[in-house]
């Protein structure tokens, strides 16, 4: 039986840095197996801005995912607290 599906990456802006290779890797590894290969790759960049647009962030890990040949659609999304405002770092 093969999985058509989605396998969804969360990913956080703020730890951006360099060190979700690792992470980026499991759905790449996990699609070798004939069982996942037509799974598709979602990546979801948690913005810890209120800007949902923000296209630098965007733009930046676009280019990161081709320049590491992963094939996945990419969306932003915000970091807000129930109350509509930014979280705080104390709040996380």
């Amino acid at each position: 039986d093969r999985l058509e599906t989605t396998i969804d990456i969360w990913w956080f802006a703020a730890s951006f840095a360099g060190d979700g290779g690792m992470l980026l890797l499991i759905p790449q590894v996990l699609r070798w197996h004939p069982v996942w290969s037509r799974c598709k790759v979602r990546v979801f960049v948690v913005n810890d801005s209120n800007d949902v647009a923000d296209t630098t962030m965007a733009e930046t890990i676009d280019a990161y995912l081709k320049d590491v040949r992963i094939s996945a659609e990419m969306m932003t999304v915000p970091l807000v607290s129930t109350s509509g405002g930014a979280l705080k770092p104390s709040e996380i």
